[in-house]
């Protein structure tokens, strides 16, 4: 099964902002990725590791399970980011 992604952003976000985002996905029975630098490489310019980059690509993903059912869940996540 595909998966849904939703609610994609690019850029600098807080653990706090992470561990939040993560608990609202967890009521809906969803994951919040994140993904440090782009395709393992620093983003940011600085030269930093992998896991260390301070731009970060996150989103929300779900199993795709069509209309209307996709945009339902859209709807009630990003509600409450």
């Amino acid at each position: 099964m595909s998966e849904f992604c939703f609610g994609v952003g690019v850029g600098k976000i807080s653990k706090k902002e992470i561990s939040r985002r993560k608990n609202i996905a967890r009521l809906h029975n969803i994951d919040f990725v994140v993904q440090a630098g782009n395709a393992g490489q620093c983003q940011c310019g600085r030269g930093c590791k992998l896991d260390a980059c301070a731009i970060k690509r996150f989103w929300f993903a779900a199993p795709n399970q069509g209309e209307p059912h996709n945009m339902n869940i859209r709807k009630q996540v990003l509600a409450k980011v």
